[in-house]
């Protein structure tokens, strides 16, 4: 025989077991809760260790690249036979290279004119005739505007050389750049005759970094 079940108490079983669900449910809610919020904090603090990392260390580095500047071609020019009456000019083109920005460019000449060669030695007799010329050396204003020579009658000896500096490194890369220079050979003066023979100087070239 079945015992019959005081409604009432059914009811506050029934209210209990809820509450125990509530508060089993809960106590679920808080651990996901929980684990939502260290899930949220665990970047939050690694992050800001390592922008603070980021900030407080430094790591300086060092280099140096050497000087490189050299005269890669420098041509001679045959002027062939001079025109008494007009002269002769004739150009050439000196290739140079220089990874420096700041290098200079130096020029001056054995012996500052034309001179009569005799069996490849220069002629040093007192009346032997020689020949004016005038030096130019960039006049376009290729890589520094200002570093030109213009129809300069070139000194002898380096320590009287002509100089021009750049204030740019050469373009090209390792093959150079490069620079064009000019003789000038002026007519032959009203009533002097140039002597027949062979001619020359020797200029010299040179370049450095500053």
């Amino acid at each position: 025989m079945t015992a019959a079940v005081d409604p009432e108490f059914r009811w506050i079983r029934l209210a209990i077991q809820w509450e125990e669900g509530k508060k089993e449910h809960m106590k679920k809610s808080g651990c996901i809760m929980a684990v939502m919020m260290l899930a949220l904090a665990g970047p939050l603090m690694v992050r800001a260790q390592t922008l603070a990392f980021q900030q407080d260390s430094l790591l300086a580095m060092n280099a140096k690249v050497s000087s490189k500047i050299a005269i890669l071609s420098a041509p001679g020019l045959d002027l062939g036979s001079i025109d008494p009456v007009k002269g002769n000019v004739g150009s050439a083109t000196i290739v140079i290279m220089s990874n420096s920005a700041s290098w200079v460019f130096a020029v001056w000449a054995e012996k500052g004119a034309l001179t009569m060669v005799v069996n490849n030695l220069f002629v040093t007799d007192p009346g032997a005739t020689v020949i004016p010329y005038t030096f130019t050396f960039n006049e376009a204003g290729t890589n520094t505007p200002t570093a030109r020579i213009l129809n300069a009658t070139l000194p002898t000896g380096s320590e009287k050389a002509i100089s021009v500096k750049f204030t740019s490194r050469t373009t090209g890369g390792s093959a150079g750049q490069g620079f064009v220079y000019k003789i000038t050979v002026p007519p032959c003066p009203p009533g002097i005759e140039w002597e027949a023979g062979f001619y020359r100087d020797i200029i010299y070239v040179s370049v450095a970094a500053l």
